[in-house]
């Protein structure tokens, strides 16, 4: 299974028209997809472990509890990956000669992708009409077609405009570059929208949104690594690790309640920059933001 081109270019933005103001920039599932669905689902990108030695090294997916186990970290439905490459001793999974490298952002490689299309195609009747937004970021020939699609002020703002093109998920014998897309869609759906996918440039998992039944088999995959995923749940996960913190247990669980501004802020401190959404002590943050 595969995310394939179709020969014809759509002449109309008219497919994206009802996703247009539905998706803002935010920390939230909510903000990166449309609510509606029964069901959300999380699916981790697989991390790369290093097979060899030397110059006959060669990189093999692993699932994220195997960099749980290695860091000792708990893997659970909001773990950030950044969290698990750390170890207590400050070793890094992704550190030349530790362990491997991060997955993949923006895109599921191609045994979970296939994996994940398996139900996907069975959740629709318009398998053979795939709407997909691509980054207009990525650049290349697929740009040279119209114009990029705004879908809202706030996701144009943060640099994130796409190009729509049509697809298909249907089996195909072909399996050639040709019909390959060569850059991965943030978000693509089937023309009756019976589900939606989310797969931000910057994301190391893509979610999925539809009904009970389709969440349940992704949820049931044993080659996919998945937790279910409520609207509320930080997009990519919570990354939690306290940057200031003098002890490994300055970690705090997120109460966004109290960050109405958690999106607008970026605290300077010497070369470091850090954004409000990497939720440590209120007070810490308070006595950092009246310094000069």
């Amino acid at each position: 299974m595969r995310l394939q081109k179709d020969s014809t270019t759509p002449s109309s933005a008219q497919p994206v028209d009802w996703l247009i103001g539905k998706l803002d920039w935010g920390n939230s599932l909510h903000s990166w997809i449309p609510t509606g669905f029964e069901r959300y689902v999380r699916i981790l990108h697989p991390a790369y472990i290093i097979i060899g030695k030397e110059w006959e090294t060669r990189e093999a997916p692993v699932p994220w509890s195997t960099v749980s186990e290695w860091s000792g970290r708990p893997l659970h439905a909001l773990s950030h990956i950044q969290d698990l490459m750390v170890r207590a001793d400050g070793h890094q999974w992704n550190k030349q000669g530790e362990g491997g490298s991060v997955p993949h952002q923006g895109e599921l490689e191609r045994t979970s992708l296939s994996s994940l299309l398996a139900h996907l195609v069975g959740a629709t009747i318009t398998p053979n009409e795939i709407w997909m937004l691509i980054w207009f970021g990525y650049g290349g020939p697929e740009d040279t077609i119209g114009l990029p699609i705004e879908v809202s002020e706030q996701l144009t703002a943060s640099g994130r405009k796409y190009v729509l093109r049509r697809g298909s998920i249907v089996e195909s014998p072909l399996d050639h570059a040709d019909s390959m897309f060569d850059h991965p869609p943030s978000f693509w759906w089937p023309a009756d929208r019976s589900w939606f996918a989310s797969s931000d440039i910057d994301s190391s998992s893509t979610y999925v949104g539809g009904s009970k039944e389709l969440i349940k088999q992704i949820l049931s995959d044993p080659l996919l690594e998945t937790f279910a995923a409520n609207l509320d749940d930080p997009y990519g996960g919570l990354y939690v690790r306290n940057p200031l913190a003098e002890k490994e247990n300055d970690y705090v669980l997120p109460r966004f309640h109290l960050w109405p501004f958690r999106h607008r802020f970026r605290l300077r401190k010497g070369s470091r920059s850090y954004g409000s959404v990497i939720l440590y002590r209120k007070k810490r943050w308070w006595e950092l933001r009246r310094r000069p």
